[in-house]
């Protein structure tokens, strides 16, 4: 089994990425980070404004605190980190089992220790206007809080919104990948450098070569607003399945669903 670690900016186009892959590969399983991310900042919230410094507001929701500067979103993942590093462990433990490749997508990857058992990493960057826009959009589009994507653009401050673009895109600070993508340019461009990853990975899971790891980064120029191909993934109990293919969504047994709660 192959894990590869995804991260990136808000708005980098992850999803995208660990979609393609998901359906390039064989036999892979796809895992969303995101729900373990919240369960976390949910049970640990008085431990993470307690680090912070702040005290909550009623009607004010937490990413406005959470991304007021740079320390205080460092200080959010810092109390959070190894509380969502356990369940990727887990997910990766139950769903795993029996796959040749895990994908593992989230933005704050490398400040987790998880990302160092990754086989492979990948860095999904685009410039702050691109990501801005694109999260924006998404944002307004949902209108809503809603469990799966958590506060809409309409319930963040103007600053924090701008601040999340902005730090999340956390390997600008000096987290290094194995793979660095750069998504500002068109679909067609991007899905030729998704076909070369998938191809190094099944390269790499060779028995000759099981061992090695891939050092070039692919760099794209441009990102072309192209609305995403229909979704090849299925939410199941806070992990996001999908087979081979890409296409039929796998239904995990009821035992791995229970396991990953």
């Amino acid at each position: 089994m192959k894990i590869v670690g995804i991260s990136g900016g808000s708005g980098a186009g992850k999803s995208t990425v660990s979609r393609g892959l998901a359906k390039r590969l064989p036999n892979a399983v796809f895992i969303d980070v995101d729900p373990f991310f919240r369960e976390a900042t949910e049970k640990l919230e008085s431990e993470v404004f307690k680090k912070i410094g702040v005290e909550k507001k009623e009607g004010v929701i937490n990413q406005n605190y959470f991304f007021a500067s740079q320390d205080a979103m460092n200080g959010w993942i810092e109390v959070i980190k190894d509380y969502v590093s356990n369940r990727i462990e887990e997910a990766v433990t139950k769903l795993g089992a029996g796959k040749d490749f895990v994908i593992v997508d989230w933005c704050y990857l490398p400040m987790c220790d998880y990302f160092f058992k990754c086989n492979l990493t990948l860095c999904i960057k685009a410039d702050y206007q691109t990501r801005y826009d694109r999260l924006a959009n998404r944002m307004k589009a949902i209108k809503s809080y809603t469990v799966q994507y958590g506060p809409s653009f309409y319930e963040y401050g103007e600053e924090a919104f701008a601040n999340r673009v902005k730090f999340s895109a956390i390997d600008d600070f000096g987290y290094q990948s194995d793979y660095v993508i750069k998504n500002d340019s068109d679909m067609e461009s991007l899905n030729k450098t998704i076909d070369k990853i998938a191809d190094n990975l099944m390269e790499m899971s060779r028995p000759n070569i099981n061992n090695k790891r891939i050092t070039t980064g692919f760099r794209i120029s441009e990102f072309s607003r192209q609305k995403d191909p229909r979704p090849i993934v299925q939410l199941r109990n806070g992990v996001v399945i999908a087979d081979s293919t890409g296409i039929n969504p796998i239904t995990p047994k009821s035992s791995q669903i229970a396991a990953c709660r």
